[in-house]
């Protein structure tokens, strides 16, 4: 027993080492939004697509903080996607006020799309901006945070500009979560290294995707992604995968959503996209929420071990991932104390991971907005 919680600790320590390593060394090279030069010059046209559905509680000041946007020929596609709320009458009233807005109305879901995903592609197909924004209709942007992604974009010749949000999460558990989640997050998709053309790493996040028009046309669009519920971070995939390139800047300070209200909406929420992140698998997703629990709550634990050397390797361990969990609020926005409550943080991680991908495989799908989506139609939409 002994070897194996030597071997157990020396495992984590190297992985945490190895993320610590990344995080801190390469990590810091992400640039932030708010420190970025706003461009000089003609204004680019950009074309901001909106998805919304039954949203009529935010829907209007966030489109109308976009229509505030500053340094920008502007043009704003709201879709209204099969909404039975106020949301199609708000982007009606819009756009009878302001000609720069377009509406666009979903009555009908076409066979093998998610409704976001169509909502999205039919919205570009009305944009004739050089550059796609695609965002939710939560999100609240500052004046000139699209004029300087877009300035920076084409100074560093991408393709594919993502920008992680400051994430506002009222409640202690509610923010310890989000904040185990951008954790986790980067240590999963590795941000740092999308930019660089012979790493697979690749990012997208829903709040903010900003991909040049042509590039869009050239890989089809949300088409070759039609099923896929992960979709923000599919469209970076796809972008990646076909040869472009992409990068990610943190939108501290110019980027805000709350993205989930309460702890229960955030595991809800998260049942539609969970297992997409692991496959599909269940065996993969057992042995990923195990080692999850295993990185996160192990070395916890080994600080009550009577060996020595296991003590010291998880108390390293501990104090690299508290290092890292306090770097990452500087980007996400939730609170550093709760680095105090990691363990927790891991076992809600777990919880909600395994959660989701169990009723994914019980139920035989998922349900999105009131649109059910058999696991056969999702498992055929692989990239």
């Amino acid at each position: 027993m002994s070897w194996f919680l030597a071997g157990a600790s020396a495992a984590a320590l190297v992985l945490w080492g190895s993320a610590a390593w990344a995080g801190i060394i390469r990590g810091y090279r992400v640039p932030f939004l708010s420190n970025l030069p706003v461009p000089r010059g003609p204004e680019p046209r950009v074309s901001i697509v909106v998805a919304a559905r039954n949203e009529e509680e935010k829907l209007g000041e966030c489109l109308l903080r976009l229509l505030r946007l500053e340094g920008l020929d502007l043009q704003l596609i709201a879709v209204d996607d099969r909404s039975d709320d106020g949301t199609g009458r708000i982007i009606d009233e819009l756009a009878a006020a302001d000609p720069r807005t377009h509406p666009v109305h979903i009555t009908r879901l076409p066979e093998g799309w998610l409704g976001k995903n169509n909502a999205l592609h039919r919205g570009a197909q009305q944009a004739d901006g050089e550059w796609l924004l695609f965002t939710d209709g939560d999100v609240m942007l500052k004046p000139l945070s699209v004029a300087k992604a877009v300035g920076y974009a084409e100074k560093e010749g991408l393709d594919h500009l993502t920008a992680s949000p400051r994430l506002q999460m009222p409640g202690v558990l509610t923010n310890l979560f989000a904040g185990t989640f951008a954790l986790l997050f980067a240590g999963y998709s590795r941000p740092w290294n999308a930019r660089n053309p012979n790493s697979d790493s690749h990012v997208g996040i829903g709040a903010f995707n900003l991909v040049r028009r042509e590039t869009y046309d050239a890989v089809g669009g949300h088409a070759p992604i039609r099923l896929r519920p992960d979709d923000d971070m599919m469209l970076g995939k796809l972008v990646k995968k076909s040869g472009y390139t992409q990068d990610l800047v943190h939108g501290q300070g110019e980027i805000s959503v709350e993205w989930y209200a309460s702890l229960r909406e955030a595991i809800h929420g998260l049942e539609k996209n969970a297992f997409a992140g692991m496959g599909y698998s269940l065996p993969r997703a057992i042995v990923s929420c195990t080692l999850l629990l295993f990185l996160i709550v192990g070395p916890y634990l080994g600080l009550f071990s009577t060996s020595v050397v296991v003590f010291w390797m998880s108390l390293l361990s501990v104090t690299l991932m508290t290092i890292l969990y306090a770097g990452s609020t500087t980007v996400s926005g939730t609170k550093m104390w709760l680095c105090l409550l990691l363990p927790l943080g891991g076992i809600l991680m777990f919880y909600v991971l395994l959660r989701a991908s169990l009723l994914t495989v019980v139920r035989g799908g998922i349900n999105w907005r009131g649109t059910t989506y058999s696991l056969e139609q999702l498992r055929s939409n692989r990239l």
